[in-house]
C-alpha cells in the first residue's frame, strides 16, 4: 500500500513531466556534496530544474502520462534536469560538468534525455549538446539580418565620403 508521501511524489514527478520540454536522465554516483552543489546552482541559473528521486516513483509517474518508457535507463542512482523552457540548456550544462569534471574520474554521466516526447540516444544527445543555445541563434539571426543593412548604408555612404575626401584635398591644397 503506497503512502500520502510516496503518492504525493509522484503526482509531483507526474505534473513535471508534463510540462517539460527536455528531461535528461542521469547517473550521478561518486560525486561530492560540493560538485552536486555547484551542479545544482548552474541548473537553477538556467531555470532547471534538478532533482533525485526513486527509480519506482519515475516509472509510476510516467507510467500515467503519454511519456516514452525509460525502463532500461532507471537503473541505479538517477538524478533527472528537467527543463521548461530552453530545451538545448539542461544538455549543455550535464555536458559542460562532464568535460569540466571528468579530467580523471568517471563519475556523473547521462544516461538519456527526452527532448518533446522522443527518447534520444547519446549520440543524439552529444548532437544536442552541441547547439547553439536559443540567444546565440537569436544573435546570429539579427546579425544576418543586420548585415545587409550595414552593406546599404556603407555603400550610400561611400560617395559621400568621397565626395569630403577631395573637398579637404582641395581645402589642403590652397592652403599649401
Amino acid at each position: 500500500m503506497p503512502t500520502p508521501k510516496k503518492i504525493d511524489s509522484v503526482s509531483e514527478l507526474k505534473s513535471k513531466f508534463e510540462k517539460a520540454v527536455t528531461v535528461v536522465v542521469a547517473d550521478y554516483k561518486g560525486l561530492t556534496v560540493e560538485e552536486i552543489t555547484n551542479l545544482r546552482k548552474k541548473f537553477r541559473e538556467n531555470g532547471i530544474e534538478y532533482l533525485v528521486a526513486k527509480n519506482t516513483l519515475i516509472r509510476k509517474a510516467i507510467a500515467e502520462l503519454e511519456f516514452p518508457n525509460l525502463d532500461e535507463f532507471l537503473k541505479g542512482p538517477t538524478a533527472i534536469a528537467i527543463s521548461y523552457g530552453d530545451p538545448v540548456a539542461p544538455v549543455k550544462i550535464a555536458t559542460d560538468f562532464i568535460k569540466d569534471l571528468h579530467k580523471d574520474r568517471k563519475f556523473f554521466e547521462i544516461k538519456t534525455s527526452v527532448l518533446e516526447g522522443k527518447v534520444l540516444s547519446l549520440e543524439e544527445v552529444k548532437t544536442l549538446s552541441e547547439t547553439p543555445s536559443r540567444e546565440e541563434l537569436l544573435t546570429r539571426l539579427v546579425s544576418a539580418f543586420n548585415s545587409p543593412i550595414q552593406g546599404f548604408v556603407n555603400v550610400c555612404a561611400g560617395p559621400l565620403k568621397n565626395f569630403v575626401n577631395v573637398i579637404n584635398a582641395i581645402k589642403e591644397q590652397k592652403e599649401a
